[in-house]
């Protein structure tokens, strides 16, 4: 089972964020979380030794695999979300 924690930037980015569009990203969290292995859900971001993303829409949930948790990065719209990685 894995369990998730969320870094100060991803909670920033999430209230950035529109309120419909935050819910919809907290909906899919907790439903990623009922999952044995939500990893099934994710894909690894190119490039990156150990960074994956999350689909929500039209916006991105970037995490990093840590043993069996997963650290909440960033969540922002697509065309944004890849800037400075």
């Amino acid at each position: 089972m894995f369990s998730f924690a969320v870094t100060d930037d991803f909670i920033k980015s999430l209230n950035k964020l529109d309120k419909s569009v935050a819910t919809d990203v907290k909906a899919k969290l907790e439903k990623l979380a009922a999952y044995e292995n939500p990893l099934i859900f994710a894909k690894k971001l190119q490039g990156y030794k150990d960074l994956f993303r999350f689909r929500q829409g039209d916006y991105r949930i970037v995490f990093q695999l840590q043993c069996k948790e997963i650290l909440l990065l960033l969540v922002k719209h697509r065309k944004d979300v890849y800037e400075g990685l």
